[in-house]
């Protein structure tokens, strides 16, 4: 049976090359595409760990751009000087946020105080029991005790003070329909105390999707919305992780080694957790 019969029932699924050599550089550049999609979607200002992941998938996407050149003479000259142009921007952002790390006040009492304690929760007093078990969750991952917060004034005070070090708080959000998710992540987002936010939809929010899509589009630093805990439990570990790193350097960089240690000591104790945590499940 000739295979061409059978191929043109699936002409719109499928490609079909004549020498290996199209197919690799194919393959190289379609990784590519991909690798600069997630890129972009990293490039958010004012968040240098993903501004760093950012950097990575477009280096990636640049390297596997040039060996694809190297395999046909087609050279997609565009699509390269527009990664390039991706790249510089990941570049810049990180050197503004590390600028600003260096330049940023440099307070021991306040990274003691978030050395043993990062978790903050904010919630309608309805939702005691549902913030209650995301505490939970998050205390079996990073072993810290974490702090229910019911009232909106305490909770912002938290993170409004002046001598606050460099980003290195993530508070948590659950949403529900009596709290002004737009209003909460304006004032957070206007603290430089504040790395991420982190939202977890309660049982009865109703908003719709579009809604919270705009408010991710409008509020860079708001990570995602989540809907289930466990989830949220574990992107937030990681992230603490990272910050925890950050920190250390931060810690390195003004001579106080102690501290800088027990950060890196945390960090490497988290992902520990992290991994032993989802081997499990």
């Amino acid at each position: 049976m000739n295979w061409t019969y059978w191929l043109l029932d699936y002409a719109e699924f499928i490609l079909v090359f004549s020498h290996e050599a199209d197919l690799l550089s194919r393959l190289l550049r379609d990784i590519a595409t991909y690798y600069t999609k997630i890129g972009k979607i990293s490039l958010k200002p004012g968040l240098l760990v993903e501004a760093h992941r950012a950097l990575t998938y477009l280096d990636w996407a640049r390297t596997l751009l040039f060996r694809a050149d190297k395999i046909d003479p087609y050279k997609d000259l565009k699509t390269i000087r527009d990664v390039e142009n991706l790249i510089g921007q990941a570049e810049e952002m990180i050197d503004k946020e590390e600028s600003f790390i260096d330049d940023y006040k440099y307070v021991e009492d306040d990274l003691e105080r978030s050395l043993n304690n990062g978790i903050f929760i904010y919630h309608s007093k309805e939702y005691q029991q549902e913030a209650t078990q995301l505490l939970t969750i998050l205390h079996n991952l990073t072993n810290e005790q974490g702090a229910l917060l019911d009232n909106y004034t305490t909770f912002i005070t938290k993170f409004q003070d002046e001598n606050c070090a460099a980003k290195h708080y993530c508070p948590i959000i659950i949403a529900s329909n009596n709290i002004n998710l737009a209003k909460i992540f304006a004032d957070l987002s206007s603290l430089a105390s504040i790395h991420q936010i982190y939202v977890l939809k309660s049982s009865e929010y109703t908003a719709v999707k579009v809604n919270d899509r705009t408010l991710l589009e409008q509020f860079l630093k708001v990570r995602n919305v989540y809907s289930q805990a466990k989830i949220l439990a574990l992107e937030w570990t990681a992230a603490r992780a990272s910050v925890c790193e950050e920190v250390g350097e931060l810690c390195t960089e003004n001579n106080n080694d102690d501290l800088a240690r027990r950060y890196y000591t945390k960090a490497i104790e988290l992902n520990e957790r992290l991994a032993a945590f989802i081997t499990k499940k």
